[in-house]
C-alpha cells in the first residue's frame, strides 16, 4: 500500500489530478471546514459581533441604515457610522430566509469558510499552476486560526474581507491575461472598502500590480537577463518598507517599534508559518518568476512596513504567508531525499496543523466554571434568555451598568432598545443626535484619517456614564427600566473602571425587580 501511495506521490507531482479526485478532496475539505464551525459554546461570540448584529436588527426594523448620515457612512468614515457592506448581506440573508438571527449567522459563518477555500484555491492557481499547491494553499488557509477566528460563530466586519482579498489578488493577476477583468475588479474593490477598514492595506499590493503591468510591457519589448540581480529587489523593498516603522515610528501601534510581535503571528497564521519560510527564500532566489510569484512576492515585501499594527495585520498578514507555507511544504515534499517518507512527512504536518487550529477553535476558550468572570468571550445563555424575555414582555427603552452586557442583551431584545455607550447604536435608536459642527476631520497625513474620519467628543459614552451616576435624568431619554449584570455587585462595569452605579442603587431602594435569573436583573424605573 505504502509503494502504491509514494508511486501516486510521484506522478502527482508532475501531472495534474483527474477532477474525480478534487472534488473528492474538495468534498472531504468542506466537511473539515463545516466540522471546526460547530462550537463549544452556545452562542455567538463577542465582542464585535454583537455590534453588528444590532445593526442588523436595525435594518430588519427600520427598512434602511439609520447610520448612513453621508455618503462615507458606507465607508465608516463619517461620525456615527461603520463600514456597511456586511450589514446589508446578512440582512438580506435574514430577509430572504426568514431564520432567526442566530441561524443566519451560524449559515453565513459556514458560507465564508467554505467560500475561503475556493478563493485561496483560484488565486493559488495563478501564482503557481500545481493541483498540490492549490490545495495546500486552499486547505491551510481555510483552517488557518485567523479565518476561523471570524468564520465561527461571530460576523465582525474582517471575516468577510479577509476571504475577499484573495478573489481580488486573483482578479488582479488575471488582468495580464484579459482586461475584462475590470469590470469585476473595481465593484469587487469599492465592496472591500465598505466591508472593513483593513481595505487601506490593500494600496501597497495595487500599486505594486501598477507597477509590475508596466514593467512587463517593458520587459516584453526589451528582455533582461541579469537574474543575479533580481532578489536584491524584493529584498530590497523590504528593507524600505521595514524602515518606515523604525525610522519614523509612524504605524507603530504597540507604542515601541521593539516590542515583541512574533507570537501574534505565528498564533494567527499557524504551524505553516514555519515553511512559509523556506517558500519565501526560494521564491526570492527563484531565477524566472511568474507574474503571480512577483505579486506575491513585493506584496509581501511592501506589506511589512505595517507589521506593527498586530490589531489588524495578524488577520492579513495570513493571505500572504500561507501561500509561501504552501510552497514552501510542495518543495520539502518534492525533493529527492524525502520523496521515499514524503507520505509520511505530508501526513504528520496536516495533522499537526489541524490540531493547532483546533485547539484554539475548541480547547483554549473552553469556559471555566471554577473561574468567576464578569464576562465571558461568548453570549451567555443567562444573557440570552434575558434578552428573550425583555423581547417579549418589556415596553419601553433601558439601560444597563455593563457596557459589555448591555450590548448583549440589546443583540437578543431587538425592539426592546437599551441605551450604549456606542454613538453608532445610539445615533440609530434616536438616544443620541450627532452635530457634525462639534467633529474634527483629521488631516490625511495623520493615521486617524484613515481609520477614523473624524475626532470629536465621546457622546454616547458621556451620555451613559452620566445617567448611571444620575447626573442627567434618565427619563430624558424615556429609560423605564435598569438591566443589571449581577456580577458587577452593583457597580458599573465599563473601560474607565468600577464604580458604583447611583441608578441602580435607587433601583434596589425605590423600585421593584421585574425579572431574576441569577445573572440576569431587571428592575422597572
Amino acid at each position: 500500500m505504502e509503494k502504491i501511495i509514494k508511486k501516486k506521490l510521484s506522478e502527482v507531482m508532475t501531472m495534474k489530478l483527474s477532477k474525480k479526485v478534487i472534488i473528492k478532496l474538495f468534498i472531504l475539505l468542506i466537511t473539515l471546514n463545516i466540522i471546526l464551525r460547530f462550537q463549544v459554546v452556545p452562542h455567538e461570540i463577542f465582542p464585535d459581533s454583537v455590534f453588528i448584529h444590532i445593526m442588523v436588527n436595525s435594518l430588519n426594523e427600520y427598512g434602511y441604515a439609520r447610520w448612513i448620515l453621508h455618503p462615507l457612512s458606507l465607508f465608516g468614515n463619517y461620525p456615527g457610522s461603520e463600514c456597511s457592506a456586511l450589514q446589508f448581506l446578512l440582512s438580506g440573508i435574514f430577509q430572504c430566509t426568514n431564520l432567526d438571527m442566530e441561524s443566519v449567522i451560524f449559515l453565513y459563518c459556514v458560507f465564508i469558510g467554505c467560500f475561503s477555500m475556493f478563493t485561496a484555491y483560484i488565486m493559488a492557481g495563478e501564482i503557481f499552476d500545481n493541483d498540490i499547491f492549490k490545495l495546500l494553499t486552499a486547505f491551510f488557509l481555510s483552517t488557518s486560526p485567523a479565518i476561523l477566528a471570524y468564520s465561527t460563530w461571530t460576523i465582525p466586519l474582517r471575516g468577510l474581507f479577509i476571504v475577499f482579498v484573495p478573489l481580488l489578488f486573483y482578479i488582479m493577476m488575471k488582468y495580464l491575461k484579459s482586461k475584462k477583468y475590470v469590470l469585476l475588479f473595481l465593484p469587487l474593490l469599492l465592496l472591500l472598502f465598505m466591508t472593513h477598514h483593513l481595505s487601506y492595506f490593500l494600496i501597497p499590493s495595487i500599486l505594486i500590480f501598477i507597477v509590475l503591468l508596466i514593467s512587463y510591457k517593458i520587459y516584453a519589448l526589451k528582455p533582461i537577463k541579469a537574474y543575479k540581480v533580481i532578489p536584491i529587489i524584493p529584498i530590497g523593498c523590504a528593507i524600505f518598507a521595514y524602515s518606515i516603522p523604525v525610522l519614523t515610528g509612524k504605524f507603530v501601534e504597540t507604542g515601541s517599534k521593539y516590542a515583541p510581535i512574533a507570537d501574534s503571528y505565528v498564533r494567527y497564521v499557524g504551524i505553516p508559518i514555519i515553511f512559509s519560510i523556506g517558500g519565501l527564500l526560494y521564491l526570492i532566489f527563484k531565477e524566472r518568476k511568474t507574474f503571480g510569484e512577483w505579486f506575491l512576492l513585493l506584496s509581501l515585501a511592501l506589506i511589512i512596513m505595517f507589521i506593527y499594527i498586530e490589531t489588524y495585520m495578524k488577520w492579513y498578514m495570513p493571505l500572504l504567508l500561507i501561500p509561501f507555507a504552501a510552497l514552501g511544504i510542495f518543495n520539502l515534499i518534492n525533493t529527492r531525499s524525502v520523496k521515499k517518507i514524503a507520505p509520511k512527512i505530508l501526513t504528520v504536518i496536516l495533522i499537526t496543523s489541524i490540531c493547532f487550529s483546533a485547539y484554539y477553535q475548541f480547547i483554549h476558550f473552553i469556559p471555566d466554571p471554577s473561574k468567576r468572570t464578569l464576562n465571558e468571550r461568548f453570549l451567555e445563555e443567562s444573557t440570552y434568555q434575558g434578552g428573550l424575555w425583555m423581547r417579549y414582555y418589556l415596553n419601553g427603552s433601558s439601560i444597563s451598568n455593563d457596557r459589555f452586557f448591555g450590548n448583549r442583551i440589546f443583540a437578543i431584545s431587538e425592539r426592546a432598545y437599551v441605551l450604549v455607550p456606542h454613538l453608532t447604536i445610539n445615533q440609530i435608536y434616536g438616544f443620541n443626535k450627532i452635530n457634525i459642527s462639534e467633529f474634527k476631520r483629521n488631516p490625511i497625513t495623520s493615521e486617524e484619517f484613515w481609520f477614523e474620519g473624524y475626532t470629536g467628543p465621546a457622546i454616547a459614552e458621556r451620555t451613559w456614564d452620566n445617567i448611571n451616576k444620575m447626573y442627567i435624568s434618565y427619563q430624558d431619554f424615556s429609560i423605564r427600566y435598569f438591566v443589571e449584570n449581577t456580577r458587577t455587585n452593583g457597580d458599573v462595569l465599563w473601560h474607565h473602571g468600577m464604580y458604583p452605579s447611583k441608578l441602580l442603587h435607587y433601583a434596589y431602594e425605590e423600585k421593584d425587580n421585574v425579572y431574576n435569573n441569577g445573572k440576569v436583573r431587571i428592575w422597572k424605573l
